[in-house]
């Protein structure tokens, strides 16, 4: 058997040999970071109205549910505002989820819990599929208290932030509030509150703007969640 003989290295090739071994330390390390967005899960009040899982006895209304949504002084108007023109105000990332009616494009921002507040999480998401440079209008919002910025990708809220604001009832109202509000209290069944709205567009188009709006309700009649999905066609 023949002696094995020793690797002479010179300087050059040991700069490169190092250079290379740093460069593939480097990409080991970057990894986890990278495979993070893939693995991000929508769930939650967002899952469940983006793949429209419950609001089996949820009543038809004459009403726009989505006026005057707003996110830290963002007005988030329904099919026209991008996920895009969020990203670009507050950051994070978007993600995509394969959902019944097709694939839906989310963004999301979580707030941990505080010695004097509860954690929430508020999701943007389009059921659209978009590019550029038209990008992804956003067709539903929804906020809930959880976190849930592990598992669905969320960004950090931005500091000082304070919950997005609505014209129909929110976080921290009752169940007695929604029937005063909508006249009536449709629960599904698992418990939570749907309404829905179809009105024709007055501009001889024949479309309709289809709207859902979602509630989370406790066993105690605190609504601890909200969403607005919206749709022209």
């Amino acid at each position: 058997m023949r002696p094995v003989k020793s690797i002479q290295v010179c300087g050059r090739q040991r700069y490169r040999f190092l250079l290379l071994a740093a460069l593939l330390l480097s990409l080991e390390w970057v990894a986890p970071t990278l495979s993070f967005a893939a693995e991000a899960k929508l769930s939650h009040l967002g899952h469940l109205m983006a793949d429209e899982a419950a609001g089996e006895n949820a009543p038809e209304l004459k009403l726009d549910f989505w006026q005057n949504v707003a996110f830290e002084g963002l007005p988030i108007e329904a099919e026209k505002t991008r996920l895009e023109d969020i990203q670009k105000r507050f950051g994070g990332s978007l993600h995509a989820h394969d959902a019944a009616a097709g694939t839906v494009t989310w963004l999301c921002f979580a707030k941990r819990a505080a010695a004097t507040a509860r954690a929430w999480t508020v999701w943007f998401a389009s059921s659209t599929a978009g590019s550029e440079p038209h990008g992804h209008p956003v067709t539903l919002i929804a906020v809930q208290e959880i976190n849930a910025g592990a598992s669905d990708g969320c960004a950090a809220t931005p500091s000082g932030s304070s919950l997005p604001t609505f014209d129909v009832p929110s976080l921290g109202s009752r169940a007695v509030n929604l029937k005063a509000h909508f006249g009536q209290l449709p629960y599904d069944r698992v418990g939570n509150v749907y309404y829905d709205s179809v009105r024709p567009l007055d501009d001889g188009s024949g479309k309709s703007v289809y709207q859902r709006l979602g509630y989370i309700v406790t066993k105690r009649g605190m609504v601890t969640g909200v969403a607005v999905t919206q749709t022209t066609n």
